[in-house]
């Protein structure tokens, strides 16, 4: 394989969008074009929250350290919602 059909190969389609636009529905429908979706800048828990209940794949903050210590629990596939 040439170098550039590997380039090609492995580019990821993505999306960045202002968080205010990502809701689940245009999630979707970006998800469907084949889209990966990264929001910004989304800098507190409610607006983590958001991005994460409308399925963005992944979120850019300024608060980096605040962002990992809310993602290690909010994020963890291994833990359920309680009913």
């Amino acid at each position: 394989m040439t170098t550039s059909a590997l380039l090609t190969s492995s580019l990821i389609m993505m999306a960045a969008i202002f968080r205010f636009l990502a809701t689940p529905n245009a999630v979707r429908d970006w998800h469907t074009a084949g889209l990966k979706v990264y929001t910004w800048t989304a800098n507190w828990p409610p607006a983590w929250e958001k991005a994460k209940a409308a399925g963005v794949d992944a979120v850019l903050t300024d608060r980096v350290e605040p962002y990992k210590e809310w993602a290690r629990t909010a994020c963890d596939p291994t833990t359920t919602a309680a009913p």
